[in-house]
C-alpha cells in the first residue's frame, strides 16, 4: 500500500518542476520579446519620437514684400482706346497694305475685299425697287379712276418699301467690303494678308487711337484696389527704366476677378511716351495722405496655408526651441503659386511642405533649402 503512495508523490513533484520551468523560460522569452520591442520601436522604450521632417521659408528681414503701398505690381502697358477691325462680310481681300507701326488718319481705307457678288446683288436690288415703285405709282392711280381697289394699292405700297428695304442693305453689304479707320489708328497687330479669305468678323487688324492716353494695367489685391481713388499718385517702371514716370489712376475695375481675387487698376501716364502696346512694365501706388501705410503684404509658398478662410488663414512658424507653433494672420488671396498675406514677424520661419502633417508644440527638423 506504500509503493503507490510514494509513486504519486514523485509524480506530483515532477509535475510542479516541470510548471517551474515552464514559467521560468515563459519569463526569459517576454524578456526577449520586450527587448526586441523596444529596439524596433524607441517610444515604447520611453525614448522621444524623431523630429518630423519638414521644409520652411525664412521671412526677411524687411519682409517678403515691401508695404502695400510701395510693392510693385506687373502691369501691361496699352493705349486707353484699342479695337480689333473686321469685316462684317465674307470674302476674299484684296487690298490690305498696312503693317504694324503705321499711323492713318481717321476714316482712311485700310483693306477691301472682292466687291463683284455683293455689287451685283445691290444692283438687282436696285432694279426690283424701281419696279416696286412704278407699280405702286401706277396702282395708286388706278384707284382715282375706280379700276382698282384701295387694298391693291396698299399692297403695292408695301412691296415697295420692301424693295427699298432691300436695296439699302444690298448697298450697306456693298459698302462693308471697304474697311476704314474708324480714328486716327495705330497699327498694333496684323490678322489676315492679301488674297486670304477671311468670314465675316474675322480680325483683320488691331489698332489704337493715337489720341487716348497710354495706360498701364495691372491686378491688384482687392484690399489694396479698396483704398484707391481716382487721381491717387502711382509710379510706372516700364521694362529696363531706371526711374520711374509720373502716373495717376485712372479708372478701377467694380469686381474682383472671380478665380484670382484681384481687381484691374488702369494708370494713366502723365505725359505721352513712345511705348509699345503690350509691353511689360511695374506700378507702384502712394498712399493716400489721409491714410495711415496699409500693413505689408507678404508672400509665402500657398502651400504653408492651414485652414484658410476668405480674410484670415493659419500657418506653422518654427519657435527658437524648434517646435511647431499654430500662427494666425490675414489672407489677402492668391497670386499665382503663392499666397498674399500680412502679419508675420520678420525673421519668422514658416513651414511649408509638411504643414499638413504637423501638430501643436510638435518638434521638427527643417530640411533642404
Amino acid at each position: 500500500m506504500t509503493t503507490p503512495r510514494l509513486l504519486s508523490g514523485r509524480l506530483l513533484s515532477g509535475r510542479l518542476l516541470f510548471i517551474a520551468s515552464f514559467a521560468t523560460l515563459a519569463a526569459c522569452g517576454a524578456g526577449v520579446i520586450g527587448l526586441t520591442l523596444a529596439r524596433a520601436h524607441p517610444a515604447m522604450a520611453g525614448t522621444a519620437a524623431p523630429p518630423l521632417a519638414v521644409r520652411a521659408v525664412t521671412v526677411a528681414a524687411n519682409g517678403p514684400a515691401d508695404t502695400a503701398d510701395e510693392r510693385r505690381f506687373a502691369a501691361t502697358i496699352r493705349f486707353d482706346r484699342e479695337a480689333t477691325l473686321s469685316f462684317r462680310v465674307a470674302g476674299r481681300i484684296t487690298s490690305l497694305s498696312l503693317r504694324p507701326g503705321d499711323r492713318v488718319a481717321p476714316g482712311a481705307l485700310v483693306a477691301a475685299i472682292e466687291p463683284t457678288a455683293y455689287a451685283a446683288a445691290a444692283a438687282m436690288r436696285a432694279a426690283d425697287a424701281e419696279r416696286s415703285a412704278r407699280d405702286a405709282a401706277r396702282i395708286g392711280a388706278l384707284v382715282k379712276d375706280g379700276a382698282t381697289s384701295p387694298a391693291a394699292a396698299a399692297d403695292a405700297r408695301d412691296a415697295a418699301r420692301g424693295s427699298a428695304a432691300g436695296l439699302a442693305a444690298a448697298r450697306y453689304d456693298l459698302a462693308s467690303t471697304r474697311l476704314r479707320a474708324p480714328f486716327a489708328a495705330l497699327v498694333l497687330a496684323r490678322g489676315a494678308e492679301t488674297g486670304e479669305t477671311v468670314a465675316a468678323g474675322a480680325p483683320v487688324l488691331r489698332v489704337a487711337d493715337r489720341t487716348s492716353p497710354l495706360l498701364a494695367v495691372a491686378d491688384v489685391p482687392a484690399d489694396l484696389a479698396a483704398h484707391l481713388a481716382r487721381g491717387t499718385t502711382a509710379h510706372v517702371w516700364p521694362t529696363g527704366a531706371t526711374a520711374p514716370l509720373t502716373a495717376r489712376v485712372w479708372r478701377i475695375a467694380g469686381a474682383a476677378d472671380a478665380r484670382s481675387g484681384l481687381v484691374a487698376v488702369d494708370v494713366r501716364l502723365d505725359a505721352p511716351m513712345a511705348l509699345a502696346s503690350g509691353s511689360p512694365a511695374a506700378v507702384a501706388f502712394a498712399a493716400p495722405a489721409d491714410r495711415a501705410p496699409a500693413q505689408a503684404i507678404q508672400r509665402i509658398p500657398a502651400e504653408a496655408l492651414i485652414d484658410a478662410g476668405a480674410n484670415s488663414a493659419d500657418v506653422w512658424l518654427i519657435d527658437s526651441a524648434g517646435r511647431a507653433r499654430r500662427h494666425g494672420l490675414r489672407f489677402f488671396g492668391f497670386d499665382d503659386r503663392d499666397a498674399l498675406v500680412g502679419g508675420l514677424p520678420a525673421g519668422a520661419r514658416v513651414i511649408t511642405t509638411g504643414a499638413g502633417f504637423v501638430a501643436e508644440g510638435q518638434t521638427v527638423a527643417v530640411i533642404g533649402a
